[in-house]
């Protein structure tokens, strides 16, 4: 930004516009890669802070959650998955309606060539985004929730009740505690996620799942601020991702994602101790040995309810 020139008014509204649409791809861009994963460790390692919530704002109830073993196992797969699809959906028409609502005026810049590229980048969107959005309406129509908020409270519903039930996919997406309810999370909420959560991140490193080590890799303040859940379960203190990265180096085939976990490893403007180091990577040969060896090896980053959608 210039900080020494004064701006017309035209030009202070264009870079309004922009940072809008810039906001509003990356919100967007979040919801669809691979993004920022994050949280949970064995229970001996984790961390506790207070959560942070968002705002309260109207939103529906959240009914007592059903016994576990009250709906087989493969019903509760089955409403997991559905509300999780429905949840992907909602957010990825929401993105892209906000970065549509920030172009609606880019016809006033048309013909100016300091603002070609805006327009480009929105007329490329509108184009893109009206394809799509034509075919999130279908996806949305079978959804039994109306609206976002809806569709967030089924998708914290289900996926706690499948993974009562057993659902190592569903325990992943519940441990990564990313649930856009819309209001502030009760304590009873918190405390029942946070016990919950320890059992399932136990049980995933004793069965050698890479997943639960990516989550607590990539479990950085700024990725457990996006849940009102996480923070009651780590607190993204940097030993602990540095012991999650090199574990997950162990059982990486080159490529990549290897190399991604060599330099993030590095750290060289902020580096641990060499003691810390050299005793968090003892702590990785011991849980290495005993729990990862017999796992397959990773080319790729493992997916963490993120993939496909589900996230920040």
């Amino acid at each position: 930004m210039e900080r020494h020139k004064k701006k017309s008014n035209k030009r202070t509204i264009f870079i309004v516009l922009v940072a809008t649409v810039f906001v509003g791809a990356y919100l967007w861009t979040k919801q669809k890669a691979p993004l920022v994963d994050a949280v949970a460790a064995p229970a001996e390692h984790v961390d506790t802070v207070s959560a942070s919530t968002p705002p309260p704002s109207p939103t529906p109830s959240i009914v007592p959650l059903l016994a576990a073993s009250s709906v087989p196992y493969s019903k509760n797969t089955e409403t997991f998955t559905v509300a999780k699809s429905c949840a992907i959906a909602f957010r990825e028409k929401d993105g892209m309606d906000s970065q549509l609502q920030a172009c609606e005026k880019s016809d006033a810049y048309r013909g100016n060539p300091q603002y070609v590229a805006f327009v480009e980048s929105c007329d490329a969107r509108s184009k893109k985004f009206g394809q799509r959005l034509k075919s999130l309406s279908s996806s949305l129509a079978a959804c039994d929730a109306k609206t976002s908020a809806e569709a967030e409270v089924d998708f914290y519903q289900a996926t706690r009740r499948a993974a009562a039930n057993n659902d190592t996919d569903a325990q992943i997406c519940y441990v990564r505690g990313t649930f856009f309810v819309n209001r502030p999370w009760t304590e009873q909420e918190k405390d029942d996620y946070k016990k919950e959560a320890q059992a399932y991140t136990k049980a995933a490193f004793e069965r050698g799942d890479w997943r639960i080590v990516e989550l607590l890799r990539v479990a950085t303040p700024e990725v457990i601020a996006q849940s009102g859940l996480m923070g009651t379960l780590v607190n993204g203190e940097r030993t602990s991702i540095y012991k999650m990265n090199r574990l997950l180096r162990r059982g990486t085939l080159e490529g990549k994602y290897q190399k991604l976990l060599d330099a993030l490893a590095e750290d060289p403007e902020a580096p641990l101790p060499i003691a810390t180091k050299a005793e968090a990577d003892l702590w990785v040969a011991r849980t290495y040995e005993r729990s990862f060896a017999q796992s397959p090896r990773l080319q790729d980053q493992p997916d963490t309810c993120v993939a496909d959608g589900i996230g920040d």
